[in-house]
């Protein structure tokens, strides 16, 4: 939320907007957009509270109409997440930490945003987890994972290998059951062994 405010002050605009020009529409993005997606798009899925339900029921998931209150988060914490685009959107997005910034951003910024904050504990860059110790990435490994908790997104991007993995389920985490992480191991497994 912080850098999304910093954003609208250097640049004037709002932080959507700004995001839009500059990198959105560079990167030949055309699917994305702001809050949830509508249109013939699927809907992310609500769980129910901790506890409204038997221990041993079944989780039984709500559909969350778009165009309903509570479909997503509060615009408030729009830059923490309120975007959203189609796979091959996010696709080229991904490919900036691939191609070191693909002529939108420049290579030195690519390093930086990949370049863990100085510190103890598991290697944070800017967005980004980092790890060392997966072999099969012949270097670093950039991972995030993230929820509003309506959908659930996972990308892992090997810049060694040339290869990145994003997976989403239209369930929260916990309720999806670890799909998307499970599908990016398997697809790691399959795609880019040891």
């Amino acid at each position: 939320m912080a850098a999304g405010a910093a954003i609208e002050r250097i640049t004037g605009a709002a932080w959507e907007e700004a995001i839009t020009a500059q990198l959105f529409k560079p990167l030949g993005i055309t699917g994305a957009g702001f809050g949830p997606p509508t249109g013939a798009q699927p809907w992310g899925h609500r769980a129910p509270r901790p506890g409204s339900a038997a221990p041993d029921a079944p989780v039984v998931l709500t559909p969350m109409d778009p165009t309903v209150l509570g479909s997503d988060n509060p615009p408030a914490l729009g830059p923490a997440g309120r975007a959203h685009m189609s796979m091959t959107d996010y696709g080229k997005f991904i490919r900036l930490f691939l191609a070191k910034g693909g002529g939108v951003l420049k290579p030195a910024t690519v390093e930086r945003l990949m370049t863990p904050v100085p510190g103890e504990g598991r290697g944070y860059a800017i967005g980004w987890g980092v790890s060392t110790d997966r072999p099969w990435a012949r270097g670093p490994v950039l991972a995030h994972e993230g929820s509003n908790t309506l959908w659930h997104a996972v990308a892992m991007v090997a810049p060694s290998r040339g290869i990145g993995i994003i997976t989403a389920a239209n369930a929260p985490p916990g309720a999806d059951k670890g799909a998307p992480v499970t599908l990016a191991k398997q697809l790691q497994e399959r795609f880019a062994p040891a």
